[in-house]
């Protein structure tokens, strides 16, 4: 019996008890479970496997591997359509199953025109509209943390800025849909004056208005900012800021290194 959730934001079919698949309204791939093995296909094209083997373990698929999954999953969603309700059916018609393997590879090739690597992002905002106002980390000096070493920090001109919303908009199309507010990358965006950050919060409300907004901010750089000027940031819909710490663990790095994520 084929199960279905169609939700105006996306788009969920069960065709057997242990398989399910889940899209945006794109039509884009963006979990697969199967068994107990849960595969998630980021923005930018990588593939993550999450199981339990005794404990929860988590690796990244090679491009062959992530072809080959991303092939059975969409096979799985062929094979569903003769059991589908009309409106389903209408979806795999018209979003799902037009997507090919080489559709997928392109789709690889226009993220990385519109975004630099997107090295971490806090847990609930792994389905914001993430806007790189800026490039790296200002401090980009803690000890367990390498995800900004390979660039040096920069800042985005208000028309670059516009140019790449403009971008993520077209990249992510009806998939907007899903995503729920603005998270202002990368590293430490917020570290920025608010003279030079009023500029960029205004694209960003103009292109993507209604939409709460949130970043990083290292400690010192958020300490220097006086109470006037948080309330002028929090009028603008900055609701909430992150900032990461080191815990002093002496342990092997491995394990004290926060956790990336690129399940964009």
């Amino acid at each position: 019996m084929l199960l279905e959730n169609l939700s105006p934001r996306s788009t969920v079919l069960s065709p057997e008890l242990g398989r399910s698949l889940t899209f945006d309204r794109e039509g884009r791939l963006l979990i697969y479970f199967r068994d107990g093995e849960t595969f998630k296909r980021s923005l930018g094209g990588e593939v993550h496997l999450r199981f339990r083997r005794g404990s929860r373990q988590r690796r990244r698929l090679d491009t062959e591997e992530g072809l080959e999954i991303m092939g059975e999953a969409y096979a799985v969603a062929r094979e569903a359509r003769p059991w589908a309700s009309h409106q389903l059916e209408r979806r795999l018609d018209e979003e799902i199953l037009r997507w090919s393997a080489a559709d997928l590879e392109s789709e690889r090739r226009r993220f990385a025109a519109v975004y630099k690597p997107i090295s971490i992002l806090p847990p609930d905002q792994y389905l914001a509209v993430v806007l790189q106002a800026t490039e790296g980390c200002t401090w980009n000096a803690c000890t367990f943390c390498n995800f900004y070493m390979d660039r040096p920090f920069f800042v985005k001109e208000p028309e670059e800025f516009e140019r790449h919303v403009v971008g993520v908009k077209d990249l992510l199309g009806k998939g907007m849909l899903l995503r729920r507010g603005i998270f202002l990358a990368d590293g430490n965006a917020l570290a920025l004056s608010n003279r030079r950050l009023m500029p960029l919060l205004d694209i960003a409300a103009k292109e993507l208005p209604d939409r709460k907004l949130y970043g990083f901010i290292d400690l010192f750089s958020g300490e220097r900012r006086r109470p006037e000027d948080w309330r002028e940031l929090a009028e603008r819909g900055l609701d909430r800021v992150y900032i990461g710490m080191e815990t002093g663990l002496d342990e092997p790095t491995s394990q004290a290194r926060p956790r990336s994520s690129r399940l964009l």
